[in-house]
């Protein structure tokens, strides 16, 4: 029987207390990668339904789907979104500078976490905020609940026509909220870079019709979101760099496009360190 990947998190004890303004700060998180037997996933998932929604970063990994969990999703209302509150890091020195890093399908904020202790050395004056999607019904994964910045209904059908362009506007509203934050506490757009890693890398590249002027926008493993319907970048983001790991050069955007031998739809230390290369560029001007 095939083992199950997921992802768990486990928060020092100063992280349940630590609360500003609503928003949970991680002053140090610990992830560990389980391999579990469908069994003991199974009942784990019973007790912790969110927790067992598998990331698919940084490898691919299998969603779980079990008959305890169905019941729970059955019973959840879908007509009111829930947005939990982000995880913060807050940078190491003065804070300058924010990236917002959007999750895949069916992960949460907690699980692309790790890159802010891996990042912050190298930029110090940069905060990190790692939302996490609503829970809602997605049709690609048999119509069950787990968090989605929108509903995917085929992986071979993107046409504008197949995508929830409502969902997808929405949670762009949302990530608009989130920079309005940073606004708020006096952090300019400017030095606002918002990133993503599959359907949350679809989503940052959606920040490019954003009326707030970016840092940047990162794109892992991603595409173009309602590439039909014009315009895809916005005038105060048409020379915003955007780095994309994909039609955007042709709108006019400043894009840099890099692949990479032998990744599938995950994240590596090469790509990473990239991003890192490009945070710098952007928010610290270091070339």
């Amino acid at each position: 029987m095939h083992s199950i990947i997921a992802w768990t998190a486990r928060l020092t004890a100063a992280t349940a207390a630590n609360r500003i303004g609503g928003t949970a700060t991680v002053p140090h998180t610990s992830l560990a990668l389980l391999l579990l037997p469908p069994a003991c996933a199974a009942a784990l998932c019973s007790a912790h339904p969110p927790v067992m929604l598998a990331g698919l970063r940084p490898r691919a990994a299998t969603l779980i789907c079990t008959a305890a969990y169905r019941r729970t999703a059955a019973s959840m209302s879908v007509a009111k979104l829930s947005y939990p509150a982000p995880l913060v890091f807050k940078s190491a020195a003065e804070h300058k500078s924010t990236l917002i890093m959007l999750h895949g399908l069916g992960d949460t904020g907690m699980g692309w976490a790790d890159i802010a202790p891996m990042l912050a050395p190298d930029l110090p004056n940069t905060q990190f905020v790692f939302p996490t999607a609503p829970t809602r019904p997605i049709t690609v994964n048999g119509g069950m609940p787990c968090p989605g910045w929108y509903d995917i209904a085929a992986l071979d059908r993107l046409a504008n026509e197949s995508q929830d362009a409502e969902a997808m506007h929405e949670s762009k509203r949302y990530v608009e909220s989130l920079i309005q934050q940073q606004i708020d506490a006096g952090i300019p757009s400017s030095q606002i870079v918002v990133g993503g890693f599959s359907q949350g890398g679809a989503m940052s590249l959606m920040m490019l019709r954003s009326q707030h002027q970016l840092a940047g926008i990162v794109g892992l493993s991603c595409y173009l979101l309602l590439h039909e319907q014009p315009p895809l970048v916005s005038e105060e983001n048409r020379q915003t760099p955007v780095l994309i790991f994909e039609k955007l050069k042709e709108a006019g955007c400043n894009v840099e496009f890099n692949t990479y031998r032998f990744m599938g739809h995950e994240a590596c230390q090469e790509e990473l360190l990239a991003m890192r290369d490009f945070l710098q560029a952007c928010l610290y001007g270091k070339k």
